[in-house]
């Protein structure tokens, strides 16, 4: 690899002497022995200790990266156990061991404070399952990461997410790891034991789980089971029979549900979208109203529409992108007409309207509205 740059040769020899002897190096990067990897790791951690420019920065990158790459398995390891801690490392160094096999990458993704959230979303988005695991561990997790990574459904990562006594849940992880541990008791218990949890997800849990985590339900959280039953009969029958345009009335638990998240903040279309994927219409026209501030009886109308013209309108006026308007007119047509799928010029027609209303518009003809 030719490491010279004519215009700044001397400048370059100087950090690449920090570096020490580069052919010595490569050969510590072939050896397997300890001593070989503890003088190689510090090698590398004494130039990246210094202050560099964003030049020397890059140049350091270029002639690790490539050392890496010739690198046994356990000599990458070392080098990521070390540079994990460290805050001034080039961040394309930190995302070439990030992207190693998972036994060199798990110190990175467990701790390096230089991977911000875009390259965790894009690891999580790009690779396999154990890393996420590994990322759930984290000591420090963003509303966004933590949601995306709940909503991977994976069971290995919800338990590393609800065992990591360092992060408080967010709302809509909390719902997407609720779902997941409806169906293993090992998961439920621990998640119910978290402080933040609240009472809407025991109630969530409670027709899923067995008896012994019934009972710490019961023991623990401030539920009139008398009251809690016909709601758990209605989230059933509703998931299973579909409620049809003439009886799409939320129940009024379901608006106060609906309430009680937006008050916490935690009302949004991603939310929305979770409920409606479950099945749970009748959620999602209390969540949706709520949202808006649109009566019941105008949201049911709206989504009966096979046009999408209704529902363009209160996802222009409210701010909802597009690819999400779109998922929902497809899954409530789909509920509506008992998974017919939709039609491709249902599709085209409803995309139509939302390209040609202005949010200005939309959201003056929903105030007319807010009062039917």
């Amino acid at each position: 690899m030719d490491l010279s740059i004519e215009n700044s040769a001397g400048h370059n020899a100087q950090i690449l002497t920090q570096l020490g002897d580069i052919d010595q190096l490569y050969d510590l990067a072939r050896e397997t022995n300890s001593e070989s990897r503890e003088a190689l790791a510090h090698a590398v951690s004494s130039v990246l200790e210094k202050e560099l420019t964003a030049r020397e920065s890059e140049l350091v990158a270029d002639v690790l990266i490539a050392l890496l790459k010739q690198a046994e398995k356990d000599m990458r390891q070392a080098m990521a156990e070390r540079l994990s801690i460290m805050d001034e490392v080039p961040l394309r160094l930190v995302l070439h061991l990030a992207n190693d096999e998972i036994d060199v990458a798990k110190p990175i993704l467990n701790k390096s404070a230089v991977l911000g959230d875009f390259d965790l979303l894009y690891i999580i988005k790009s690779k396999p399952a154990e890393y996420w695991r590994e990322i759930a561990m984290r000591e420090y997790l963003s509303a966004q990461v933590m949601t995306v990574l709940a909503e991977t459904g994976d069971f290995a990562t919800a338990m590393a997410l609800v065992e990591n006594t360092h992060i408080t849940l967010t709302e809509e992880a909390m719902v997407a790891l609720s779902d997941v541990a409806q169906e293993d008791d090992l998961l439920a218990l621990p998640l119910l034991r978290r402080s933040e949890v609240s009472q809407d997800i025991a109630v969530r849990l409670y027709k899923y789980v067995s008896e012994d985590v019934k009972a710490f339900i019961c023991e623990n959280y401030d539920l009139d089971i008398q009251k809690v039953t016909p709601v758990l009969n209605d989230v059933i029958v509703e998931f299973v029979d579909p409620a049809a345009p003439k009886d799409c009335a939320p129940e009024e638990h379901m608006m106060s549900a609906a309430r009680s998240f937006k008050e916490k903040g935690a009302l949004n279309v991603k939310l929305m979208l979770s409920s409606l994927r479950r099945g749970h219409i009748k959620s999602f026209i209390a969540q949706l109203s709520v949202y808006t501030d649109l009566p019941v009886n105008t949201i049911c109308k709206m989504l009966t529409q096979s046009s999408g013209q209704g529902l363009a309108l209160v996802s222009k006026a409210h701010g909802i992108e597009k690819h999400d308007f779109l998922s929902m007119f497809m899954l409530t047509s789909k509920i509506w007409n008992h998974g017919r799928l939709v039609e491709s010029q249902e599709i085209k027609t409803a995309i139509s309207y939302y390209n040609k209303v202005t949010p200005e518009l939309a959201l003056s003809i929903m105030q007319e509205n807010s009062k039917g």
